[in-house]
Formats: structure tokens, sequence, C-alpha cells
């Protein structure tokens, strides 16, 4: 899986992160509908997808560099439980006629889980590349769009030997 990040290039990543936004700005240019719902809420799907593949092969890059950090198992399984919020929104979605309250926590339980993928993600991050500010690794993580910009070309960066670190103190 770190082979991801490694192979894919940025804007690919970029492109797909992105492509909800693009119509939206598209759309409120244009003045006109480009696509219909349905094909805007498979395209938040895909982007939902690519950024959890990301997430996966990051923290699967850092595990292999850093084989000694202690909360892998609770970030995989922030990952997985992120997973399932992810389902559990795509059927609410696909089904409107279950409760508003039902949204709510959905989108709580998102945004703890996300805040709490943050923090333990940027403690790994950190334990690698320690000349990185911990706010920008938080805004890299915690935006997930500026990740795919900075944190992806950095690892393939320092994977080439030109990073910000030397490879013999990696």
């Amino acid at each position: 899986m770190k082979q991801l990040v490694l192979k894919v290039p940025t804007g690919i990543f970029a492109v797909f992160v992105l492509a909800p936004l693009f119509i939206i700005g598209a759309q409120i240019f244009s003045e006109q509908h480009l696509t219909s719902s349905e094909y805007f809420d498979y395209l938040k799907i895909i982007r939902t997808i690519v950024i959890l593949l990301w997430l996966f092969s990051i923290v699967d890059y850092f595990k292999s560099k850093v084989s000694d950090f202690e909360q892998i198992n609770l970030i995989y399984t922030l990952l997985f439980f992120g997973v399932g919020l992810e389902f559990a929104d795509w059927l609410y979605f696909w089904n409107l006629s279950v409760d508003n309250l039902y949204y709510w926590i959905i989108e709580f339980l998102q945004l703890f889980n996300h805040i709490a993928l943050t923090v333990f993600l940027t403690r790994l991050v950190k334990t690698f590349f320690k000349e990185r500010s911990t706010w920008f690794i938080v805004i890299e993580l915690f935006t997930v769009v500026v990740g795919v910009l900075t944190l992806t070309p950095e690892i393939k960066r320092y994977e080439e030997g030109v990073g910000l670190l030397d490879k013999n103190e990696g």
C-alpha cells in the first residue's frame, strides 16, 4: 500500500480530491447546472475513496519507516472507523427518510474521528519528518487537499534522496 503514495502522481490525487469543488466552482461561474446531483454524489464518493486510500498509504509508508511507533494500531482502527462512518453517511443520503438526528450523530462522530486521526497521524509524521512544523503537519492532515499537495511530494523527494532528511538519518 505504501507504493501507492510513491507511484501515483500527486496531480491525480489532487484532481480526484478537488473534482467536486471544481464542478461547484464551474457551476457558479457558468450559472448553469453542469451535472446532476447523482453524478456529483458519485464524485464525492470517489473523492472519499481516494482520500481514504491516500491516508492508508501514508500510514503504511510511515509505518515502514518508523517501526517502533506505538499507536499504529489505533490509527488503523480510527481509519476503519472512518470508513464505517462514511458508509453510514452514504446510506443516509440514499435513504433520506431517516431522522435528522441520525445525520447529526454521524457528522459529530466523523468530526471527532477526523480530529483524533489528525492528532495521531501528526505524531506519526512528526517522528519521521522532525524538521516540519507541527502546525503545518496538522494543517496537512486535517485539510487533506493541502497534505496531498505538500506531504506527498515531500515523501517522494525523500525517497529520491533530495528531501529534508538525509536517508541515513531516517
